[in-house]
């Protein structure tokens, strides 16, 4: 064979090959736009309820603290 059928025969493949690349890339690009997308909604619905928790935790610790088993287990320090 001579040198320009060998230099078809290269550009052919690696064409073929950047076509399956490129293929590869695009999918997982598309995945990260929408694992990213999915993250956004979820913070924004984290950021949104973050108050609410927050309250609720307190009380929660609030009530515990106050309740008479924790204080027959846990001594209440002096101030």
């Amino acid at each position: 064979m001579n040198t320009l059928a060998n230099s078809e025969i290269f550009f052919f493949i690696s064409s073929i090959g950047f076509v399956v690349l490129f293929g590869f890339v695009s999918i997982l690009i598309f995945y990260l736009v929408k694992a990213t997308r999915s993250f956004t909604h979820l913070m924004e619905k984290i950021g949104d309820n973050v108050d609410t928790v927050g309250d609720a935790g307190r009380d929660l610790i609030d009530d515990m603290r106050n309740s008479t088993a924790f204080r027959l287990l846990f001594k209440p320090r002096k101030k």
